[in-house]
């Protein structure tokens, strides 16, 4: 759980936050003055870097549809390519019309991304939510399992007890026997030495 979905799910909500934060402050960051452009792609392209690191451990282990990180993958790519269009764009365009450019070119690509990244994250939580019920169901039948056989062996104590006990009885009336028979030759033996005895006088 831990290794995976939980994993996933967390990686995905960091993700997606801090999408967020970038969508709220691209606009301001495009049409910010920076020393020089290089630095304005080289502030982009490091968040884009954390993203698409975020990227690769959701493709290593997330347990759903590989179309679902494909998807995630490709609206990024889309992303920052919309947006590396938009620095060119407002290198010659006022304010406003930065404005409006992202409005219609860039912010669907956040939602593009923002939708992916919902479906990713459901995923997951299912996924755990899922193994929460199997380990609780898994639990409950361990001990419906450990008290059978605790009243299975309970059981079988009492019947090998029994059965024991009954072959101790059975062995007892087996030498009452036998000592009965012993004594009745015995008796026989002598009547007959007593009779030889007798004859022979």
């Amino acid at each position: 759980m831990y290794d995976y979905p939980y994993t996933i799910s967390n990686t995905a909500r960091a993700m997606r936050s801090r999408f967020f934060d970038m969508k709220s402050f691209s606009n301001i960051l495009i049409t910010h003055d920076f020393s020089s452009s290089e630095d304005k792609s080289s502030f982009f392209q490091a968040r884009y870097d954390i993203q698409n690191e975020a990227i690769d451990t959701i493709y290593d282990l997330y347990l759903g549809p590989v179309e679902d990180v494909d998807a995630l993958r490709k609206a990024m790519d889309f992303l920052i390519e919309c947006q590396t269009d938009a620095l060119d764009y407002a290198v010659e365009h006022t304010t406003e019309e930065i404005h409006e450019y992202m409005d219609i070119n860039v912010y669907p690509c956040y939602d593009s991304v923002g939708s992916c990244l919902d479906t990713i994250i459901d995923f997951a939580d299912n996924k755990i939510y899922n193994l929460n019920n199997q380990v609780q169901q898994a639990g409950i039948a361990s001990t419906v399992v450990s008290l059978l056989i605790a009243l299975s062996t309970i059981g079988l104590t009492i019947l090998s007890n029994s059965q024991e006990r009954r072959s101790i009885e059975e062995l007892t009336l087996r030498e009452h026997e036998l000592q009965d028979a012993l004594l009745l030759a015995q008796q026989a033996s002598n009547a007959k030495k007593d009779f030889l005895s007798r004859m022979s006088h």
